[in-house]
């Protein structure tokens, strides 16, 4: 008898709404800043990243093999990422995403871990949280793209993963509030709020993410590893073609 599909998106299919969305927001920041409708569509990407980043820590079978091949596509993105947003081919002033990420699944791991070792309910969640502070402080130390507001967000999937109304209440928080004062400071959020003129940062669009993340059906859809492999090369391969259309556009 022929398996019936479920209802719903694969990851798979996640997987592609991100890295559309994250193509047209790399091409809007780099080719139309000024078109504003490019990073809002672009900020569905990073919440379907994390989200995946999350699930693919708790279910993958060797961790191992999830981390060094993290690593690797952190190391071929560095360049790409560097020529697409600085012009140059090292900047150690901003780093990739794939440092925010890497670090989020370092938590996400190690709290698994802790779930495993420590079996008194709950009390895991304590060194889980401190794991998931310590990989923020670190994003922000590294600088890397979504810093501490990356590793937050693979936190809320990951504690509230089968929960989605706190998912989305902790998700839309932390898009909006750390987010404001990480943008423009206590006093700057402050004197908004007190002159009636709070603007909500971008991220907050980041929300709309969650549409498509609530559709997942929970398969991972077709596995090949040219599928694999080719969502992990997606991300050094688009910047390096938006750089190399840049020089070419603009010469240096």
């Amino acid at each position: 008898m022929e398996k019936k599909e479920k209802f719903g998106l694969t990851a798979n299919m996640l997987k592609l709404i991100a890295c559309a969305t994250m193509l047209i927001d790399h091409i809007g920041c780099v080719f139309f800043p000024s078109v504003w409708i490019l990073r809002y569509i672009g900020r569905i990407a990073m919440p379907i990243y994390c989200y995946q980043t999350a699930i693919g820590g708790i279910f993958t079978h060797d961790r191992k093999k999830y981390v060094l091949r993290m690593a690797a596509f952190l190391l071929l993105s560095e360049i790409p990422f560097d020529l697409a947003f600085q012009n140059q081919f090292f900047y150690w002033g901003y780093n990739s995403v794939m440092v925010t990420l890497l670090l989020g699944l370092l938590c996400v791991l190690a709290s698994e871990e802790f779930k495993k070792r420590i079996t008194k309910p709950r009390l895991w969640i304590l060194p889980s949280l401190c794991a998931f502070f310590i990989g923020g402080v670190l994003a922000e130390l590294a600088n890397s793209d979504y810093g501490c507001i990356g590793v937050a967000f693979i936190a809320c999937f990951y504690y509230f993963r089968n929960k989605p109304v706190p998912m989305a209440l902790t998700f839309i928080f932390t898009a909006t509030v750390p987010v404001a004062i990480r943008q423009w400071g206590f006093d700057g959020v402050w004197a908004m709020i007190r002159g009636g003129d709070f603007r909500f940062p971008i991220e907050t669009f980041a929300a709309a993410a969650l549409f498509f993340i609530f559709l997942h059906n929970g398969e991972r859809g077709k596995k090949t590893k040219a599928i694999q492999y080719g969502f992990y090369a997606f991300y050094p391969v688009h910047l390096a073609l938006i750089a190399a259309v840049y020089f070419m556009i603009y010469g240096s």
